[in-house]
Formats: C-alpha cells, sequence, structure tokens
C-alpha cells in the first residue's frame, strides 16, 4: 500500500509544481468609450502572442509566476504595456485611441498623449457606475510609453531620405535613364490591362514588379513637388502586359511625370 502512496505522489510531483509556476488571469478590455473590444491581441514582455478576448472583450490566460507584464495592442489604438503584481487576477483595461498629432512637436506630442493617458481613472470610475467594471481601481499599473524617442530617430531618417532625393533631383539632366517602380492591381472589366500606383518615395528593400524604364525629357521644381518629365523607353521589366497610369496605357514613347518629392524612382542602376 505504501508503494501505491508514494507512486501517486510522485506522479503529483510535476502538477503541483506545474500548478506553482503558473497563475490564471481573467480580464476585459474596454475602449476610452466604455465600448468591448472583441480581437484585441495580448502578448507577454517578449511580444509573443497568448491570447485574443473573445466578441464582449474578455480574455482568459495562464501565466508564469515571473511573468508581471503584458501588452495588448488592437488596430487604430495605441499599444498598451501594463505592469501585474503577483497578486493581481482580474484586469479591466481600458485602450485609448491612437491619435494622429498633425503639425506638433515630439514633445508636444507626448504632452498631449499623457494627458489623454491620465484620464484613464476617470474612465474606470465611469465603467464602474455603469456596471462594466467591478473593481473600484486597477490592481496592476499602466506604463506610459513616450514616443519621442521614436518619433526623433524617424525624423531623422526622414530628413536624410528627402536629403537624397533633392540630391538626386540635382543630378538628374535632361536624356538621363531612370526606373519608375509601380504596384499593380487587376482591373475588374474583364480586360488584361493593370491599374498600377506609385510607390512612396519612403519605401525600402521592396520587390518591385512592375519598372518602367523612362529617358527624363524636362524636370522642374514646384511648391509642393519635384517633377520629373520622362518617356516611356522599355516596359519589359514590367510582369503586366497592358500596364495602366493615370488612365493611360504606359507604351513606348509615352510621356509621363512623377513628383520624386513622393515617390519613389530608381536611377541607372535598378
Amino acid at each position: 500500500m505504501k508503494l501505491v502512496y508514494t507512486i501517486i505522489f510522485l506522479l503529483l510531483i510535476p502538477f503541483t509544481y506545474l500548478t506553482a509556476q503558473t497563475r490564471t488571469v481573467k480580464g476585459k478590455v474596454i475602449t476610452e468609450e466604455l465600448e468591448k473590444l472583441p480581437e484585441v491581441r495580448i502578448y507577454n514582455q517578449d511580444t509573443t502572442l497568448l491570447v485574443t478576448t473573445d466578441r464582449t472583450g474578455k480574455f482568459e490566460i495562464k501565466l508564469p509566476q515571473k511573468s508581471d507584464e503584458l501588452i495588448f495592442s488592437w488596430i487604430g489604438m495605441e499599444w498598451l504595456t501594463i505592469s501585474i503584481p503577483r497578486n493581481c487576477e482580474q484586469l479591466e483595461v481600458i485602450l485609448l485611441a491612437d491619435v494622429i498629432y498633425h503639425y506638433k512637436s515630439h514633445k508636444k506630442i507626448d504632452r498631449l498623449r499623457k494627458e489623454q493617458f491620465d484620464k484613464r481613472m476617470d474612465i474606470h470610475r465611469e465603467a464602474l457606475k455603469k456596471g462594466i467594471f467591478k473593481l473600484e481601481s486597477p490592481c496592476f499599473q499602466y506604463k506610459f510609453i513616450p514616443q519621442k524617442p521614436q518619433l526623433d530617430e524617424i525624423r531623422i531618417w526622414m530628413n536624410g531620405v528627402e536629403k537624397d532625393i533633392k540630391n538626386k533631383f540635382k543630378e538628374l539632366a535632361i536624356g538621363d535613364t531612370i526606373y519608375v517602380p509601380y504596384s499593380g492591381s487587376w482591373r475588374s472589366d474583364g480586360t488584361d490591362r493593370t491599374s498600377l500606383s506609385s510607390f512612396s518615395s519612403y519605401v525600402e528593400g521592396t520587390e518591385f514588379d512592375c519598372i518602367i524604364q523612362g529617358i527624363v525629357t524636362d524636370k522642374n521644381r514646384k511648391r509642393n513637388g519635384l517633377i520629373l518629365k520622362f518617356k516611356v523607353a522599355n516596359t519589359t521589366t514590367c510582369k503586366y502586359d497592358f500596364p495602366i497610369y493615370d488612365k493611360r496605357e504606359m507604351k513606348v514613347g509615352e510621356i509621363f511625370d512623377v513628383n520624386i518629392k513622393y515617390f519613389k524612382i530608381l536611377m541607372t542602376n535598378k
């Protein structure tokens, strides 16, 4: 009999150990407008996807005891990082809209974001009053992550791209060969004609499915652009048989414009 008890005890050790190493956390996610958020993606601190919320915004996760951080993401909302104490088992989470602040300094953007971030407790109390939340205050800590450092890096990179574009425009002369990349989408009119759209000048490392070779016929600088006129010289590097741009087929000899301030060109080397 003692042998049976010993075997059962040994079998229970892994289960007991595993249980001691994990905890179950449940919760609900809503917007600042107190609306339920389904399909919110929830990650651990290593950005591994753990679970998504159901159609009522609820979720349940088994977390390692040592895990104390979760990241929430949803389209149109700011990514949210929260720190969870060990005794916190019920999460009532508010996601804020990802607002685009035009023509604001990066420092001011973070200040406006922080003002909205600080309203979460008022939103929580309103959700409690309406019966959406059950806890008087969250048992976890919201973490405000400034965007200024990242925005500063993006601005530096964009300044570099803009400088490179201006240099390209300055270097190009009438008669030079350029390559203009496009993306294409099949038309639904029953023909083989394909509508093309230009690539942003900030696109990097893209495999282009349509590249039009052209000869520069004119160039002019305008307030909102650096305009190159080019005559189509070759379309064999475009996988579409009948590429259409600006409602015209890009045939050899046709003249088109490209504003390289916003749209990408490749120089003589593709």
